[in-house]
């Protein structure tokens, strides 16, 4: 008589019943389910950023809002102020003008554009502590720099707004940074992935959790949809335009370097150059744009 064969281990967690029979998978199941649990929970305190972005966020929000209304909160921070000058006058944001006070930044980027400055030198300043995935963190933050420098020279061959392409470019990946700090600060270092192996156990969780962390920030609503759902696309049944810039920003950028972050397959940026319209000339022409402004970054 045969043995009944033995049915392999299984895991049951939100997003369905898994056979272990892969020991990386049932390793990053059980880190996304401990991380959720973690992100959840009412004792968890997400990294903040500083009193004055917070403000500065809320204003941006606000369409009464004025440049004065923005210097008397920044006055809070001279440390920031400091930054977002230094940053306002880089040759990527100060063109051909002087740029000598946080008027001048105000009057050359605007509310928003100012709101999104203030939000990356923010994030700058070690709010994720990562231990081992430092490193990783710091990489993502500049594969985002880069995202959000693309993404705003491709909305200027688009007829779509480009109110938040900076600031989604910047934040997509933020939940690969989360996700490395909670695992640090909250998970047993038994459950510590190596570094060279942790972008697979956080690749299905990373997208939740940016999305989390742009609504405690209290970021527009739409910055945390397409972050949500950023390697999809599809967003409410059709294309969401600024889901499309961000996959050929990406895309655009990754042709340059080997990306950080959890990259979309090649089919994604096809969907999305034919649903923003872009001809073969004119992905050409953006292209040299991302590299002249990637350029005036780096000077």
């Amino acid at each position: 008589m045969s043995l009944p064969l033995r049915k392999p281990p299984t895991l049951i967690t939100r997003t369905g019943t898994f056979e272990l029979n892969d020991p990386s998978l049932a390793q990053s199941l059980i880190i996304e389910d401990t991380l959720r649990e973690v992100v959840n929970a009412p004792a968890w305190a997400p990294p903040t950023l500083p009193r004055a972005a917070m403000e500065v966020i809320a204003l941006s929000q606000r369409p009464s809002a004025t440049f004065a209304d923005i210097e008397r909160v920044l006055a809070q921070d001279p440390l920031l102020v400091a930054r977002v000058l230094r940053r306002g006058q880089s040759p990527l944001f100060a063109g051909s003008s002087r740029i000598a006070s946080l008027r001048d930044v105000l009057v050359r980027l605007g509310i928003g554009g100012i709101r999104d400055l203030i939000l990356e030198e923010s994030m700058r300043q070690r709010i994720f502590r990562a231990g081992q995935y430092q490193a990783i963190v710091e990489a993502t933050a500049h594969h985002g720099r880069e995202v959000a420098i693309a993404a705003q020279v491709v909305c200027r061959y688009t007829p779509h707004s480009g109110e938040y392409a900076y600031l989604i470019g910047l934040l997509h990946d933020v939940g690969i940074s989360l996700a490395l700090a909670a695992i640090v600060d909250k998970l047993p270092k038994t459950m510590h992935p190596p570094v060279d192996q942790v972008g697979g156990a956080i690749v299905g969780i990373h997208e939740e959790l940016g999305a989390l962390l742009s609504r405690r920030w209290e970021l527009p609503e739409e910055v945390a949809l397409i972050i949500e759902h950023h390697h999809q696309l599809v967003i409410g049944g059709h294309a969401h335009p600024l889901a499309c810039v961000l996959a050929v920003a990406e895309e655009l950028v990754a042709s340059r370097s080997v990306p950080t972050g959890c990259d979309k397959p090649q089919r994604l940026f096809r969907f999305a150059v034919d649903n923003l319209g872009l001809s073969e000339s004119q992905l050409k022409l953006i292209d040299r744009d991302i590299e002249q402004a990637l350029q005036k970054d780096a000077a």
